[in-house]
């Protein structure tokens, strides 16, 4: 009966952590914490006046995130050197990791995120580009539109 009581104590103390460690993760401090982590392991440069971020919740192994960030002009990015300036040689590319990336999406049933038009890419904007496996696997790209000074972020794992 003793080890019964233990086992059940035991049980008990473990519920409440579990229980305390949902509510940590659903408070406003983790949550805050845990998007300057993505902002700081993006990459994302500072200076922003708005964003609007979607990643995969379910996301583990095989996933896709989408961001965007608003900038009041260019001067995070002047002075930034893993970015470069889009060539008329890099747009086919650039156009083929927006396509995969928005089928992605489709197959992920979540367009309703996805606004990116891959129209708006000129020679001149400014990118990032790191590639880590070949064929779209994993990749991350940061592009930025001159034109509406917004800066978008994609994360494909597949």
């Amino acid at each position: 009966m003793a080890a019964l009581k233990k086992i059940l104590i035991a049980l008990i103390v473990l519920l409440l952590l579990a229980a305390a460690v949902i509510c940590i993760l659903n408070s406003e401090w983790y949550l805050e914490k845990r998007h300057k982590v993505f902002l700081v392991s993006r990459k994302i440069p500072e200076g922003f006046i708005s964003s609007e971020e979607h990643w995969d919740q379910d996301g583990w192994q095989d996933f896709v995130d989408y961001a965007k960030f608003l900038y009041k002009d260019d001067s995070a990015f002047a002075v930034d050197p893993e970015y470069g300036k889009v060539t008329e040689a890099d747009i086919p590319r650039l156009k083929g990791f927006f396509d995969n990336f928005r089928q992605w999406m489709k197959v992920e049933e979540r367009l309703k995120e996805y606004d990116f038009d891959p129209s708006c890419l000129d020679a001149g904007d400014l990118f990032r580009l790191v590639e880590k496996y070949p064929n779209y696997d994993d990749y991350d790209i940061w592009f930025f539109d001159s034109q509406t000074l917004t800066l978008y972020y994609f994360h494909a794992n597949i």
